[in-house]
C-alpha cells in the first residue's frame, strides 16, 4: 500500500483501524483489546473502520482539532503550514510520547509498528518541512 498521511502526519497506511487493513471481524476484535491496552480507548469493534480524515466520509477521530484547521488552511499536511508548529499540532504530535514511553518495555515490536509507529509524526512533519 502506498504512504497515505494524515493531514497531522500520521500514516494512516499504517493504522490497524484504516479500512485497508481490516481484513475480518476478528481484526476489528484484536484492534478494540489492543486500543484499550495501549490508549485507554474504548470503541465499539464494529465501528472500527476508518476511511482517513481526508476521506471525507466516516472521518477518524470527530473530535480532531487539526483537520478543521488544515482544511481552512488549505494544506495537505501541517508541515505545509506558516503557523508550524502551533499549538494544536504540538499537541497532537506529542500524544503519543507518554504512550510509546509507558509501554517502551513491555510492547511487542509488531505492536509497537501497529500502535505507536503511525502516530510518531512530529519527525516525519519537520523532515517534510525541510524539504
Amino acid at each position: 500500500m502506498e504512504e497515505l498521511l494524515s493531514y497531522c502526519g500520521y500514516r494512516c497506511d499504517q493504522c490497524p483501524g484504516y479500512h485497508e487493513n481490516i481484513e475480518s471481524d476478528e481484526d476489528r476484535k484484536r484492534i478494540q483489546a489492543d486500543w484499550v491496552k495501549y490508549y485507554d480507548h474504548k470503541v465499539e469493534a464494529e465501528e472500527i473502520d476508518c476511511q482517513g480524515c481526508k476521506a471525507g466520509l466516516r472521518d477518524g477521530n470527530p473530535n480532531c482539532k487539526v483537520r478543521p484547521c488544515a482544511i481552512e488552511k488549505g494544506v495537505a499536511t501541517c508541515a505545509e503550514c506558516g503557523e508550524f508548529a502551533c499549538e494544536t499540532i504540538q499537541k497532537q504530535m506529542d500524544a503519543i510520547k507518554p504512550i510509546a514511553k509507558k509501554h517502551s518495555d513491555t510492547m511487542p515490536a509488531g505492536d509497537y509498528q501497529h500502535y505507536i509507529a503511525p502516530y510518531e509524526s512530529e519527525d516525519r512533519l519537520r523532515r517534510f518541512r525541510s524539504e
